[in-house]
């Protein structure tokens, strides 16, 4: 497990007609060691940046990202990130995707194979090792990312709205193995999307970004039984509140420049 603790930290973009746009503006936030936190806000709001500096494949302009106390400046194997598009080489079977990652740090052989063969076991692709990237669907091609990214037993995982291409099923199904996978190892998870349900429903924290400024202006705990009923009186009454805020963040009602109470810290269903 790892923590997480960015402090002020800031990323500017160069724009076409040569001005600069802050895509992310003194962001204070600390992740708890096995935290599932959820970024919720809408497209353009600086989550992917952000997702990308803690994965370390790019660096702030200003302040500090550190897990476990030291600073990300690089890719880590610790740290694992899962992206929309799945990543996958098309050459190879599933196994031999997953089989990539090990190779990449050295493990190779009969130790590789196990290993393999049990990260695709785990995320229920056993009978579909030996098919390639065409032959499967978007969610088995999903679960061969995350088979791929958990086989290195990584500390902190990195989903980057991984889900957002699935049909209302199976990306029921994913996120039940995810949160499922993520307890079993008590992984650290920054899991970034738009869906007001998905952050609800897998989060013990959702973070909502600003719509335009950069800035984090809400921190809900979230307080539901696991596994979680979609259709619970405490589930819909959280998920209302949060869809409420989230109606001000799109509309740049609830920003700091509007007035709104930034970085409000506080338990979902509470006063």
């Amino acid at each position: 497990m790892s923590a997480i603790v960015l402090s002020g930290v800031t990323r500017i973009y160069p724009r076409p007609d040569g001005s600069r746009r802050a895509v992310l503006s003194g962001i204070d936030l600390a992740i708890g060691e096995g935290e599932f936190l959820c970024l919720l806000g809408p497209s353009g709001c600086g989550k992917s940046t952000l997702l990308h500096l803690l994965a370390g494949f790019d660096r702030p302009d200003a302040g500090s990202i550190t897990i476990d106390a030291l600073e990300v400046s690089r890719p880590d194997p610790r740290r694992q990130v899962i992206p929309q598009d799945y990543g996958l080489f098309p050459w190879r079977s599933a196994l031999g995707n997953v089989l990539f990652a090990l190779e990449a740090r050295g493990v190779r052989g009969a130790l590789a194979a196990e290993r393999a063969h049990a990260a695709l076991a785990l995320v229920g692709l056993s009978a579909s090792a030996q098919q390639h990237p065409h032959q499967l669907s978007g969610g088995q091609r999903q679960r061969v990312a995350l088979a791929r990214a958990l086989v290195v037993e990584p500390e902190v995982l990195l989903m980057d709205e991984p889900f957002g291409a699935l049909d209302a099923f199976t990306r029921y199904r994913l996120q039940d193995e995810v949160r499922r996978i993520a307890e079993d190892r008590r992984m650290t998870v920054v899991f970034v999307t738009h869906d007001i349900d998905e952050a609800v429903y897998l989060g013990d924290r959702v973070v909502m970004m600003s719509a335009d400024s950069g800035r984090i202006i809400r921190d809900l705990a979230i307080r539901l039984p696991r596994p979680c009923d979609r259709t619970g009186s405490a589930y819909l009454a959280i998920r209302r509140e949060v869809f409420a805020a989230f109606a001000l963040v799109h509309d740049g009602q609830d920003s700091p420049r509007a007035g709104g109470r930034a970085d409000q810290v506080r338990r979902a269903g509470e006063p």
